[in-house]
């Protein structure tokens, strides 16, 4: 992750408070300050020993800046600390030990946390689960599929593709208001626009929005039945939104390896491609398998070329990101996660 400049007060803040502390060491961790990251964190710590989110922020830092025998000291000390409760603690400790090669013990962490919608675990158990001959193959289907065009009723019914992409652009990049990329996300080199796209109030966004959960529904009907699989169970439930957001790339962006927590199925509607890349070979392409933990090196599965008024899908929990690219003009998307809400949840 490329440092973000901060200005010079916040490198030089000392917080009295262990809360304002973890604050400024979470702040300094997004930005890439890691040196300085660590410095909040520990002040965070020796505030508060037994503090669980300031323990797992130090452990994670500890691990970037190459210190993992502390680092993953400090997740399971985080863990305890949180009675194994905090599911994000969960995760990078599982993240940690699958790193450090003790494939057992992140297995068992996986197999006792709780079945949840966005099945976050799947992605950090998907590359280990052949050790298990007992156990079903996780599922790795994606596919891209066009959108027809613009049509009179709001959805995309013509073939003016380029028509509608134009304006679709325009009205995104109204939403790009800032200059660098938001601290919290996995892309650099872009900005993303802030809330949710599909509540703008904007007609063009409107017959996005409708075509493409139309399109979410076809690829979902044509998902194996598998009611023991831990994705394809929730085939049967019933598809809601769970975000939606717009990313505009400059020259030289891209997204580090990431999966989306908070979804069942995950989408990208890509709106303005440069020619760069519809000519390269794999720069602003997308990237899928390869693995987002640090120390965990784990080759691509499959390279995807984008293409303007095309949409893929692909399981919420597969790692993902954008190589780099150069080019005058953005690359521009509209990604969206999608969640599965059975009867009774």
């Amino acid at each position: 992750m490329a440092a973000i400049p901060l200005r010079p007060w916040m490198r030089s803040w000392r917080a009295p408070g262990c809360g304002l502390a973890l604050a400024k060491a979470r702040l300094l961790y997004r930005a890439g300050e890691l040196a300085a990251a660590l410095e909040a964190a520990e002040l965070a710590v020796s505030q508060d020993p037994g503090l669980a989110p300031a323990l797992a922020l130090r452990g994670a830092v500890q691990r970037q800046l190459g210190g993992h025998v502390a680092g993953l000291a400090d997740l399971r000390a985080a863990f305890e600390a949180s009675a194994g409760s905090d599911c994000a603690i969960r995760h990078q400790l599982v993240e940690a030990l699958l790193a450090d090669r003790q494939f057992a013990d992140a297995l068992a962490l996986l197999d006792e946390e709780p079945a949840a919608p966005h099945l976050q675990s799947t992605s950090l158990l998907k590359p280990w689960r052949g050790v298990d001959s007992g156990t079903r193959p996780i599922v790795t289907s994606t596919t891209m599929t066009g959108l027809p065009g613009p049509g009179r009723s709001g959805r995309l019914t013509g073939t003016n593709h380029e028509a509608f992409n134009a304006a679709l652009g325009a009205s995104i990049a109204r939403l790009h208001t800032t200059r660098v990329q938001p601290l919290e996300q996995t892309l650099f080199g872009g900005t993303q626009s802030p809330g949710r796209l599909w509540n703008e109030n904007d007609p063009v966004i409107a017959a996005l929005s409708d075509s493409l959960m139309e399109a979410a529904q076809r690829f979902v009907s044509g998902l194996p039945d598998d009611s023991d699989h831990p994705f394809l169970r929730r085939k049967t439930g019933k598809l809601e939104l769970a975000g939606a957001w717009s990313v505009r790339l400059a020259s030289g962006g891209g997204h580090v390896d990431h999966v989306h927590p908070a979804g069942w199925i995950s989408a990208c509607y890509y709106v303005d491609v440069p020619g760069s890349v519809m000519a390269g070979e794999r720069a602003g392409w997308l990237r899928l398998g390869a693995s987002g933990v640090a120390g965990l090196d784990l080759p691509a599965e499959r390279y995807i070329r984008p293409e303007p008024g095309r949409v893929i899908f692909f399981p919420s929990y597969m790692w993902h990101g954008v190589e780099p690219f150069e080019s005058d003009t953005p690359r521009v998307t509209a990604p969206f996660d999608l969640i599965s809400r059975r009867e009774g949840e």
